[in-house]
């Protein structure tokens, strides 16, 4: 059953089976045609979350081995990729596959001129992540803003 309210939802087959079993003299339904400047917006975020759900899945297939459910779900991100490679006529975007070690770049300096390249310990990173906004409160739970931006190098 599908609840009462506004909604912002992309219509996906499960979704589309549950309005179809509504009875429309009980009910009122809006929809709309994803506005085609919007939808790389749109579908993005929708598949978003559907990756998510699926790399939980695998994740959780493979609860004894984290190596062995790391290597799926990278296998899984690549299938992704090499489709949406074949579906976009791009050669380029099967040079986004993951490579299979799991690794994250984070950091990169120069050793010519650069005080961080000669300090042995590794780079000042900021708590909160660089790939995601954070919402600073002011709460003494979290992170002080001016200090996360310091160690993220921006200037205010």
């Amino acid at each position: 059953m599908i609840k009462d309210g506004v909604y912002e939802q992309v219509i996906y087959e499960d979704l589309k089976n549950k309005i179809k079993e509504l009875d429309l003299d009980k009910y009122v339904l809006e929809k709309e045609t994803i506005d085609v400047e919007e939808a790389k917006t749109i579908l993005t975020s929708y598949i978003s979350s559907v990756v998510k759900k699926c790399l939980r899945f695998i994740r959780e297939s493979n609860k004894k081995n984290d190596k062995e459910a790391l290597i799926s779900q990278i296998k899984a991100c690549n299938e992704l990729i090499k489709s949406l490679s074949k579906l976009a006529h791009e050669k380029n975007i099967t040079g986004l596959k993951i490579d299979e070690e799991g690794e994250m770049l984070t950091a990169l300096y120069s050793k010519i001129n650069s005080i961080k390249a000669v300090k042995e310990n590794k780079a000042v990173r900021p708590v909160t992540p660089l790939s995601q906004s954070s919402l600073f409160t002011g709460s003494k739970q979290e992170p002080d803003m001016m200090s996360e931006n310091k160690k993220r190098n921006i200037v205010l």
